[in-house]
C-alpha cells in the first residue's frame, strides 16, 4: 500500500464485494421501511413504532458500513501483504457479510409483504 488507502481498496474482491452488497441490502430495507411507514395510518400504533426503532438500528448499521468502507488504511504493506496478514480476521469478516447480506435479504422480503392497513 506504501502510503495511505482506503479498506475497501484493499480487501480481496470477494470481501469488496460483499460490503458492496450489504451497503445495498441496507439501503432498500431502508427505503421499504420508509415507504411501510408512510403507509401506517396511525403514527403511534405498536407496528409504526416498531418500524422506526428497526429503521434507526438499520441507519447505523448502514453508517457503519459506508465509515468502513472509507476507513483509511496507513501501513507500508502491499495490498497481497495486507490480506496475508489480517486472512483470519478478514475471513470471519466475510462470512459475517454474507450472513448480514443473507439476513437483510430476508428482512426486505418479510417488510415487503407487511399489510398497510394498520
Amino acid at each position: 500500500m506504501n502510503g495511505e488507502s482506503l479498506f475497501i481498496n484493499v480487501v480481496d474482491k470477494v470481501t469488496h464485494d460483499s460490503m458492496m452488497q450489504l451497503h445495498q441490502q441496507l439501503q432498500t430495507v431502508l427505503d421499504k421501511l420508509r415507504i411501510k411507514r408512510e403507509g401506517i395510518k396511525d403514527a403511534q400504533s405498536l407496528d409504526a413504532q416498531r418500524l422506526e426503532h428497526l429503521s434507526k438500528e438499520i441507519e447505523q448499521a448502514f453508517v457503519s458500513i459506508q465509515t468502513m468502507t472509507q476507513m483509511v488504511i496507513k501501513d507500508e504493506l502491499s495490498v497481497a501483504e495486507f490480506n496475508q496478514l489480517n486472512y483470519d480476521e478478514l475471513e470471519s469478516f466475510r462470512e459475517m457479510l454474507v450472513e448480514s447480506n443473507e439476513k437483510f435479504s430476508n428482512i426486505a422480503e418479510r417488510i415487503a409483504t407487511l399489510s398497510d392497513s394498520e
